[in-house]
């Protein structure tokens, strides 16, 4: 169902993670909704600068996303995004700074990020 509302109602948008001392991006291209924050949203350091993105893992898994990655139990997943990492939405990149993947049965269905600039 979000691969699909996502399909009608967001955006292209590339997930980008800068890697390594040269800082390698490695990019994958995602649908998100994507929506300033609400007031009530708008405390501690956020400010209306920040933004709301709500994206499915299915672009991430299909493309392998990021590459040279593996996936150990009990670690953290790699392919989940984190803070530091961007989402590049309509050519500006903004910064992840919050990540919340939202899980049924242990799978993750959506992932709620909070991205600045």
């Amino acid at each position: 169902m979000l691969d699909r509302h996502l399909a009608m109602h967001g955006e292209n948008c590339t997930l980008r993670r800068k890697e390594g001392t040269q800082l390698t991006e490695r990019d994958v291209t995602v649908r998100a909704s994507v929506r300033g924050l609400r007031g009530t949203e708008i405390v501690g350091t956020a400010t209306q600068a920040f933004s709301r993105a709500v994206i499915s893992m299915t672009q991430i898994l299909a493309a392998g996303w990021p590459a040279g990655h593996t996936v150990t139990p009990g670690a953290v997943d790699p392919r989940l995004p984190r803070p530091n990492d961007f989402l590049v939405v309509g050519g500006k990149p903004r910064q992840v700074s919050f990540v919340n993947p939202i899980r049924v049965d242990g799978v993750v269905v959506r992932v709620e990020l909070t991205v600045a600039g």
